[in-house]
Formats: C-alpha cells, structure tokens, sequence
C-alpha cells in the first residue's frame, strides 16, 4: 500500500499550478509530507478564490482549473493521499517509538534456526 500510495500522490501533483509543482517534488523526495499537506490546501484555497474572482490576471491565471473541474477533483484526491500517507508513517513511527526494542531486535534473524526456516 505504501508504493501505491506514493505513486498515486507522485501521479497526482502534476495537477497543480505549474509553480506549485517543482515545490511538491521536492517536499516527496524530502520526505515532508506536512508541507506537501500545506502546499496542497494552499493551491486548492488560491484556486477557489481565483474561480470566485472577477479580477481578469486571476481568473487567467486559474482558467484551466475554472475549465476543468476534473482538475479541482484530482487535488482533492491529492490532499486525500497526501494525508493519508502521512497518518500512516506517523503510525509506523509512533509504534516504533511505543516500543523499547526496535525491529531488528524484536525480528532478529540469528533468533531462528535452520528447523524454523523450513
């Protein structure tokens, strides 16, 4: 699920204004999936208000998305993603640190014999 989810969300940012993008990169390949959160809920606020305006460089900076509902829906399921990705690594790692021994501790092979294995 993990991959999956990583895949969907790296499919997903092509999605969003092209100046957002680059930074979207960055922040998966960082591993800073809180400010991937906040770049997400920032661009889908601007284009809300850019489809709400009556401003013309606005409503041109946001006519593909005014155009294209399509692509408001696809950022709404990137945030979902990005979210959900994010809730489980806190989990992963909130169990970890729930727990005194590590997981090569715990799932320590030498633990096993050659009986175990088979």
């Amino acid at each position: 699920m993990k991959n999956n989810s990583l895949q969907q969300i790296k499919n997903l940012i092509k999605d969003l204004p092209p100046d957002d993008i680059k930074r979207a990169e960055r922040f998966i390949k960082i591993r800073d999936f809180e400010s991937l959160i906040l770049l997400v809920k920032s661009a889908i606020k601007n284009i809300h208000t850019g489809i709400n305006s009556v401003k013309p460089n606005i409503i041109v900076k946001y006519k593909d998305y005014i155009l294209n509902p399509e692509k408001r829906d696809s950022l709404d399921r990137l945030l979902a993603e990005a979210i959900s990705y994010k809730e489980m690594l806190d989990r992963i790692f909130n169990e970890d640190d729930d727990n005194s021994d590590s997981f090569y501790e715990y799932y320590n092979p030498d633990d096993f014999s050659e009986e175990d294995i088979i």
